[in-house]
């Protein structure tokens, strides 16, 4: 358009985060090709996830070109090898949902010295050797974030060797892994991790769950589904759990324990000893009723809670809502999709809070004359 447009468009920092998954269907091999010749030494975030069809030809010192192959893992394996070579400063690298194998794993152990964050999300080529390199190379020490959802065919030797080689590693993500075993987990925790998610892992017990609360410096912890009544006998209880030594008091903020039917009111007063939780996700948890979210409003938890979730506990009524407005003076965002038993009175208790956002899905309840003085400012 003018000099101007072409100044702010070659600008380094409009280039550093590149994400080609939003266009894997329809982008073209020149367009690929142009973009990262011209502005790899900027790359610092790269995001391929889902593009099984990139396939990149030989050159030295250039990822040259695509062409659309869907059974070719060795050519994808080449192509991540060409953007190592070509982007070195990369921090951050997406190549879930592809068909990279051993070989990729390897080129990271020797290349990406400043990777911070990866993730290999339901890819299935690869195998446990694949991280036996990273314990000999010096690629991935610095890594702090590692994505391995859906990646079932890792052994308990794939998650020691995880460990071995990436030393760093402070967040780590294991959902959808219905195959995970206590030992896969308690090979890849370590003292300085500080998030870890096994969404959707129903054979761990509580031998894995003791070993999580012992890391000292957790601050978020997600599962969901099913665990028998005598899991997580420590003080982070997420679901039904009212034992509880004092464990993770001071640092855990976030729990998120989705969909878990077997959560009770005795749960709610374990987790309402958390002297710092700011964030709490107990969407789907029926058994939760207004004695829960009482314990909830009167723990230590209160004055530093800033985002709750409630929608779909059917239990729930007007009086939780009271409880919440006048105790959790601090809440941002709140969600009562779907609580059946809530009135108009349960909204009306929210005016004056702090809140910045409000889920009111699934509110067949709320009268016109309700909704259209709410819209007056009232």
């Amino acid at each position: 358009v003018c000099c101007t447009w072409k100044s702010i468009i070659q600008s380094g920092t409009l280039w550093s985060q590149i994400n080609f998954s939003v266009g894997k269907d329809w982008i073209t091999d020149s367009t690929v090709k142009k973009i990262l010749q011209s502005y790899r030494v900027f790359v610092t975030h790269l995001n391929l996830r889902g593009c099984t069809s990139l396939q990149c030809y030989p050159n030295p010192g250039f990822l040259v070109g695509f062409k659309v192959t869907f059974e070719s893992p060795l050519l994808q394996d080449m192509m991540v090898q060409r953007i190592f070579e070509c982007c070195p400063c990369l921090l951050y690298l997406n190549l879930s949902c592809t068909l990279l194998t051993n070989k990729t794993l390897q080129e990271l152990s020797r290349s990406c010295l400043s990777l911070l964050c990866l993730s290999l999300a339901y890819c299935n080529r690869f195998t446990d050797e694949g991280f036996l390199y990273l314990t000999t190379g010096k690629g991935c020490r610095n890594l702090i974030h590692l994505n391995l959802s859906g990646c079932t065919q890792i052994t308990v030797n794939g998650f020691r060797y995880i460990s071995a080689g990436c030393p760093s590693l402070k967040e780590i993500v294991i959902n959808d892994m219905p195959t995970l075993s206590d030992t896969c987990v308690l090979v890849s925790v370590c003292r300085c991790l500080s998030a870890i998610s096994l969404l959707d892992a129903p054979h761990l017990s509580d031998i894995t769950f003791k070993a999580i609360a012992e890391a000292a410096k957790l601050k978020s912890f997600s599962i969901e589904g099913e665990l028998t009544s005598h899991k997580l006998p420590f003080h982070t209880h997420l679901k039904k759990f009212n034992t509880a030594p004092v464990i993770l008091q001071s640092v855990l903020h976030t729990i998120c324990s989705l969909e878990c039917p077997r959560t009770t009111d005795a749960s709610l007063k374990s987790v309402a000893s958390l002297k710092h939780l700011q964030y709490l996700d107990i969407s789907h948890c029926s058994k939760v009723t207004d004695v829960g979210i009482q314990y909830l409003t009167k723990g230590c938890s209160a004055t530093k809670l800033r985002e709750l979730n409630v929608s779909h506990c059917s239990h729930i009524t007007d009086i939780s809502v009271m409880r919440i407005a006048q105790r959790l003076y601090k809440l941002f965002h709140l969600n009562l999709g779907y609580c059946v038993r809530l009135t108009d009175s349960a909204v009306e208790w929210l005016s004056g809070s702090c809140l910045c956002s409000l889920d009111l899905s699934g509110f067949f309840f709320l009268s016109h004359s309700f909704v259209t003085s709410t819209a007056n400012g009232k």
